[in-house]
């Protein structure tokens, strides 16, 4: 008789998919939230499980397979796997009812869509989350209602304080958000239902440089004048620029509600040329106090979780050891698979050892490489702490000429 084979370290993709579109989930108030489900499957049938499962929740068109919102490709990956995979239109988003406002009710929706999906006969109750950008907002804000069902998170490049470290940049309004608004507009809804809408959007995203030199606006004097509910939304993140009951919305300001978080695992995913930088190591220290299992990954890229496994940052080459791919695992999809194995699967074998923080250390000699990119040099470095072992704070001071030294910078002449 043959030895029997050593069980799989990971997951193996062993089963077909299938896909139950559209299937609706009531909300709390009534709204209906479109989820589309990927199950593990044979011969075209969905097995009756129960699995795991990874939930997705999107303001983006996710079934369009392009670029990175689609989130075909890893609805297919974790349901080949043995998971469920289920992705949410983000309220008032694509076919889920009720109004869309950014960064608002993130935490009661992803709650009311966990809790019905671990009630489901082919869940077995063990649910995890995933996602960058808005789609990482959400998991914290839904982590502060504790949903019985959620057993771990991997927050890829999300938010911490809107006012201090994200919508906001210590009180400072970050344009881009004015961008977003516009050019996600053309696709909300109202666009959808009413062509003249979606023209005018369309003709204003076009001009956007003009619009912002036209700041400040208003209400009817704005890209988004055709959209009245999201120039409203939009127009609020802009003239709130102080602390106070705005920023107390637990949906885009996680830091006074810290010690209501579910203590489950959770890797924060940051990288050093996101805006999210800085939220992604404070929702990390923020928690890491309070709960057990937090893990700090800082990558050398831009925005966008498939980013980890790209060396190339703008047209900077980062060298073979910035990515993911290839130095800490074989891509971020199977490290993310590694830790759900172990936190939703429960395979001891699966995230042994793992590292409190692991960050990229830049670093090369200016020199260039064979396209002629900058070869800037980067290298994985783990640590126990944030910050890293022996690091010391230093202070810079600027001068004039944009110059920086140790020491303090001449006071300015007074005025005459």
């Amino acid at each position: 008789m043959k030895d029997a084979p050593m069980p799989p370290m990971i997951s193996d993709p062993v089963h077909d998919v299938v896909i139950s579109r559209s299937v609706k989930v009531k909300a709390r108030d009534g709204v209906l939230l479109s989820v589309d489900i990927y199950r593990p499957a044979k011969d075209g049938e969905p097995l009756p499980g129960p699995f795991p499962a990874v939930v997705t929740r999107s303001p983006y068109d996710t079934r369009s397979g392009k670029g990175p919102s689609g989130q075909a490709g890893n609805g297919e990956y974790f349901a080949k796997r043995g998971y469920l995979y289920l992705v949410q239109d983000a309220r008032g988003r694509y076919e889920s009812e009720g109004d869309f406002i950014l960064l608002d009710q993130d935490g009661e929706d992803g709650y009311d869509v966990i809790e019905w999906l671990a009630a489901r006969p082919y869940c077995d109750g063990n649910i995890g989350t995933q996602g960058s950008s808005l789609r990482a907002w959400n998991q914290n804000a839904t982590a502060l209602l504790r949903p019985p069902h959620l057993k771990a998170m991997w927050v890829n490049q999300g938010g911490s304080n809107g006012l201090t470290s994200a919508i906001r940049h210590n009180g400072a309004f970050e344009m881009r958000w004015f961008g977003w608004a516009v050019t996600n507009g053309i696709h909300a809804q109202e666009a959808h239902a009413d062509p003249a809408i979606q023209t005018a959007m369309v003709r204003n995203a076009e001009t956007m440089y003009d619009w912002f030199c036209r700041l400040p606006w208003s209400e009817g004097n704005s890209p988004l004048a055709p959209l009245p509910n999201w120039e409203k939304w939009a127009l609020d993140l802009y003239r709130n620029g102080d602390d106070g009951p705005f920023w107390r919305n637990p949906s885009r300001n996680f830091a006074p509600y810290r010690d209501r978080s579910a203590d489950i695992p959770t890797v924060y995913a940051g990288a050093w040329y996101d805006s999210y930088a800085r939220a992604s190591i404070e929702n990390f220290l923020a928690m890491d106090a309070r709960a057990s299992h937090q893990y700090l990954m800082m990558g050398a890229g831009v925005h966008g979780g498939p980013n980890f496994d790209n060396r190339l940052t703008g047209q900077v080459d980062m060298g073979p050891g910035a990515p993911i791919k290839g130095n800490l695992e074989r891509d971020r999809k199977q490290m993310m698979l590694r830790f759900f194995d172990r936190f939703l699967k429960g395979d001891e074998t699966a995230w042994v050892d793992q590292p409190k923080v692991r960050y990229v250390r830049m670093g090369g000699d200016g020199g260039k490489n064979a396209a002629g990119q900058l070869l800037h040099g980067a290298q994985w470095v783990a640590d126990t702490q944030w910050p890293p072992t022996g690091v010391q704070p230093q202070d810079w001071f600027l001068h004039p000429g944009a110059a920086l030294s140790r020491d303090p910078a001449p006071a300015s002449p007074p005025a005459p």
